[in-house]
């Protein structure tokens, strides 16, 4: 168990780290007003979400 957790950790930091480095460029590139909401399933934090809101204010979001 404690092995699993351990690599639950690893998994977690390495798709944060993933996502920090990427999620403004993304964000930037594609046109997200053109929906009304957005859900993230999977998603940990909301990294991803919150830098696509402060640019999209009137976006409905779901983190799963």
């Amino acid at each position: 168990m404690r092995q699993n957790q351990n690599d639950v950790q690893i998994f977690s930091g390495t798709m944060t780290l993933l996502t920090s480095s990427q999620v403004s460029c993304v964000s930037s590139m594609y046109d997200f007003s053109q929906f009304n909401r957005i859900m993230n399933i999977g998603g940990r934090q909301g990294m991803f979400l919150s830098t696509i809101l402060k640019n999209n204010p009137k976006l409905q979001l779901l983190l799963l």
